[in-house]
């Protein structure tokens, strides 16, 4: 039996999916070789996210009289990246 093309639902979703992830080419690559698709916006915001982080680290080192308040910053910093980093797409 020959396959069935794929639903103009499927076809959009797919096409959705490449747009997110940086083009149609990476997106059929991840596919390809069973790797993850993750959105630009989200690969972005945990990347802006590390930074915070990274800037309150040394905040936490620096400023004593604080540093209850900026490790319970780090910590909601940590949960943002661990649910981008699940989202995925």
């Amino acid at each position: 039996m020959p396959p069935r093309p794929p639903s103009e639902r499927a076809e959009r979703d797919a096409a959705l999916e490449a747009s997110r992830c940086g083009g149609l080419s990476d997106y059929l690559r991840r596919r390809a070789l069973g790797r993850r698709v993750v959105s630009r916006e989200n690969a972005n915001a945990i990347a802006e996210l590390r930074r915070v982080g990274g800037l309150l680290k040394v905040a936490i080192t620096s400023d004593r009289d604080r540093e209850d308040e900026y490790r319970q910053l780090l910590i909601q910093v940590s949960v943002a990246i661990g649910k981008l980093a699940e989202a995925g797409v």
